[in-house]
């Protein structure tokens, strides 16, 4: 992986991954982080598998730490939450207003969201998060109806996981595209692993967009109510659109985990014209 930052786009880091098999590059691809539109990011640091981030905000200068290595899990979680700024707190109960307050080790905005996911200190409702009566009222605290102070919680701030696929397109013998030709896509499949929730949008042009959502549940596998069910396996979903004018999206705005290994899809070749 490459990390780069721009003096044009202050609050986002760019990043290249590519992978190499033999003489192969059978990876290579852009994508960037986008954080706050009022950070502005003065440099980073890679050292082993973490990237240290120093950001200027509103109230002062930080340094971020972004632990990039692969299978790291929360303590008493089988997996990790996507949370930036992520802490784990215990909140104080009040009996007389029947809330919960967390103080927070840092200042974050009244007006940014913040989540707070249940650790396995609550039986049954490990990697939950409060969905009613949770509010901002300082900078520096968050607040939930309710008793929520038996066990730590992790605290931060939700993000937006989006990636868009390319075109797909028949290539010849030659590993050229066949572009007189049209390719009309009938489905597609993503195969994923220890993963719990997301989205895919078809937008098929001059058409309405489609959202399918993935929960973690599938018939035939164990499912236990009241807790985060991880899958792997293969998630299908209808295309029905020419290769070229459909916008295919994956989106996972939550705290819970996906891991997408590959895709395949399926559709109907229509030869326009023949090479010589």
């Amino acid at each position: 992986v490459i990390f780069g930052i721009s003096a044009d786009t202050p609050n986002e880091v760019y990043v290249y991954k590519y992978f190499w098999q033999g003489n192969n590059k059978v990876q290579a691809a852009w994508g960037k982080w986008i954080f706050n539109s009022e950070d502005t990011i003065l440099g980073i640091k890679m050292i082993e598998t973490d990237l240290f981030i120093v950001s200027k905000r509103s109230d002062g200068t930080y340094l971020d730490k972004l632990e990039l290595q692969v299978g790291l899990t929360d303590s008493g979680l089988n997996f990790l939450n996507l949370l930036d700024r992520k802490t784990s707190l215990t909140g104080v109960y009040d009996a007389g207003t029947d809330k919960t307050t967390w103080t927070l080790p840092y200042v974050v905005p009244t007006g940014t969201t913040l989540d707070v996911i249940l650790s396995n200190g609550f039986t049954g409702k490990a990697g939950q998060k409060l969905l009613s009566g949770v509010a901002r009222p300082t900078t520096t605290s968050v607040v939930a109806t309710g008793d929520f102070s038996a066990s730590t919680c992790f605290v931060g701030i939700p993000y937006e996981f989006k990636y868009q696929f390319s075109e797909q397109f028949i290539k010849d013998g030659e590993d050229n595209p066949l572009r007189e030709s049209k390719l009309m896509m009938r489905n597609m499949s993503i195969n994923y692993t220890d993963t719990a929730f997301f989205k895919v949008e078809v937008t098929p042009e001059f058409r309405d967009t489609a959202t399918n959502e993935f929960t973690g549940g599938t018939l035939g596998t164990n499912i236990t109510v009241g807790t985060i069910n991880l899958d792997s396996g293969a998630y299908r979903f209808p295309l029905l659109s020419d290769s070229s004018g459909v916008t295919i999206v994956i989106t996972n705005n939550s705290h819970l985990p996906c891991v997408f290994q590959s895709a395949e899809w399926t559709g109907m070749l229509h030869q326009r014209a023949s090479r010589a």
